[in-house]
This record gives structure tokens, C-alpha cells and sequence, in this order.
């Protein structure tokens, strides 16, 4: 299952933060790119966070991807994703059966 992921820094929570948390965190990141959890990510140019696209079996399995040194300095949004395609095709279908 994918997921649309959304980090932003926590406003109230970045004393404590670390350059060495912060390496630890980009290091998680990339070797979930190379083991295929994260499809993509990409950071808001205004530096306000980041967004990608995570494969995960569960809302459970998407939170444990999640942990990192630096996940208590970052609140996450997650929305689950659905082919494109296929969700609009069903409604569609759904309207044509409805005489729409």
C-alpha cells in the first residue's frame, strides 16, 4: 500500500535537535530508498519540510518506517493512495449507474 507522507519540524520541539540526529535521520531516509520503502521524497523549497511516497503493508508498518533519532522533532501527515485510474473509473461507473 502506498502512502502520501508529509514531515514538518515540530514548531515548539527543535531545541535538542542535533546535526548528528539530523545525518542519522537523512541516513534512514536514503536506505529507505534503497530498499524500496520510499519511492520518492522531496523537501518544500521554502524549507517548511518534506514529502513522499512510502510503501507500507499497514498504518502500523508505515509508523515503524517512520522512527528515526529525529522523529520526536517531526510531526508526520499520512494519507493512504489509490490508483488513479481505477478510483476514477469506479466512480464512473458508479455515476453511469446512477443514470449520471
Amino acid at each position: 500500500m502506498k502512502f502520501l507522507v508529509i514531515a514538518r519540524p515540530r514548531p515548539v520541539v527543535q531545541q535538542g535537535l542535533t546535526s548528528e540526529m539530523l545525518q542519522s535521520a537523512l541516513d534512514h531516509v536514503n536506505r529507505q530508498l534503497k530498499g524500496g520503502i520510499l519511492d520518492c521524497i522531496y523537501s518544500f523549497a521554502d524549507g517548511s519540510g518534506s514529502v513522499g511516497i512510502a510503501n507500507a503493508d499497514s498504518g502500523e508498518a508505515l509508523a515503524e518506517a517512520l522512527e528515526s533519532p529525529a522523529a520526536p522533532f517531526i510531526l508526520f501527515e499520512a494519507h493512504p493512495l489509490t490508483d488513479f485510474n481505477k478510483r476514477v473509473g469506479n466512480v464512473i461507473a458508479n455515476l453511469k449507474r446512477q443514470g449520471l
